[in-house]
């Protein structure tokens, strides 16, 4: 009895256990596989699953093997072309690596050791150009055609102004005073060659002082005639091409200064003659002529006031180009 009791404990146990279902698991990696597989056992009672392995192909094993040579074949690759790209020399061999793929060749770069080479030290010496000389060659004279203080036109249309000017002194004045000109005749003489009418004074004075010579004393009897006048007027020409200077040339040797009289400039005591003679002659100045005390006053103010205008330097010297740039002489 009791051992039927003990045979249906069992089999009522059996039929309450169900029959665990077979579970299988299954991992691949790159490298193996494994697949696990749990079946339930009759005899055992305790749930024990048995784990059993399966053995990995010879194929992925060999697969295996050649991923790892590759890898460890690129980095050593990489370090060498580190290496070389410090070396001076490099050059390229072609080698064969035994790898999964026979026909694959990968190219290595050997390195050769370059030959250090002592070079001497060679001082440069300054190059040294030796010119030679050639020969003179015959320069080409170029005329003048500059002027400082000569003459601007031609020496033809010059002489052609002059002779005009001598033509017509001679028929107006010279014949008709019977070749006898004073100093009351030189203001006509002087419109008659192209000068202002109060130039007269110093104009008679240094032609006087040209044919009689600068001691001479000029008095109303001095008298000057064709040949003279002639003489005096082609050198003032020759020397002197426009008004500026021939005017500097007049007061200059109107002035009672020691001075050169070659100088192409005026001071302030150079215009005593010449703006004296204005006030005896002038017609606006005759309140001013019997007023002997108030002449060298009125010289002054009149040289005072020309020398503000026309002397930018402020040098009491007037120069020829200052008047030039000035509107005095128009």
């Amino acid at each position: 009895a009791s051992i039927a009791k003990v045979s249906t404990t069992q089999s009522k146990k059996s039929e309450t256990t169900p029959s665990s279902p077979t579970t299988s698991t299954t991992s691949t990696t790159n490298r193996s596989s494994v697949r696990t597989t749990s079946t339930p056992s009759k005899d055992i009672s305790s749930k024990q699953s048995q784990q059993i392995p399966t053995s990995q192909s010879p194929s992925n094993v060999s697969l295996d093997q050649s991923f790892k040579q590759t890898n460890t074949t690129v980095t050593s690759l990489q370090e060498s072309f580190d290496n070389i790209l410090s070396s001076p020399t490099v050059t390229t061999t072609k080698t064969s690596i035994s790898s999964s793929s026979p026909n694959e060749q990968i190219t290595r770069p050997t390195l050769t050791p370059s030959k250090t080479t002592t070079t001497p030290i060679v001082q440069q010496t300054p190059s040294i150009t030796v010119k030679v000389e050639e020969k003179n060659k015959p320069v080409a004279i170029i005329p003048r055609f500059y002027f400082s203080d000569e003459h601007k036109a031609s020496l033809s249309a010059r002489d052609t102004i002059l002779t005009r000017q001598l033509r017509k002194v001679q028929d107006e004045l010279f014949i008709p005073k019977n070749d006898k000109l004073r100093s009351e005749d030189f203001g006509k003489l002087a419109q008659l060659i192209d000068l202002t009418l109060y130039w007269k004074a110093p104009l008679f004075h240094a032609c006087v002082q040209d044919a009689f010579g600068s001691q001479t004393t000029i008095t109303p009897d001095t008298t000057i005639n064709y040949s003279q006048f002639e003489t005096f007027w082609r050198k003032v020409c020759k020397n002197n091409h426009d008004n500026a200077l021939k005017f500097i040339y007049f007061l200059v040797h109107t002035s009672s200064l020691t001075l050169p009289m070659n100088r192409h400039y005026l001071t302030i005591d150079d215009w005593d003659y010449f703006i004296q003679d204005i006030i005896d002659t002038h017609p606006g100045l005759k309140f001013l002529r019997d007023a002997r005390e108030f002449h060298s006053r009125y010289i002054k103010t009149v040289v005072a006031r020309i020398y503000y205008n026309c002397n930018r330097s402020w040098s009491t010297k007037l120069t020829v180009q200052e008047l030039r740039r000035s509107n005095f002489l128009q």
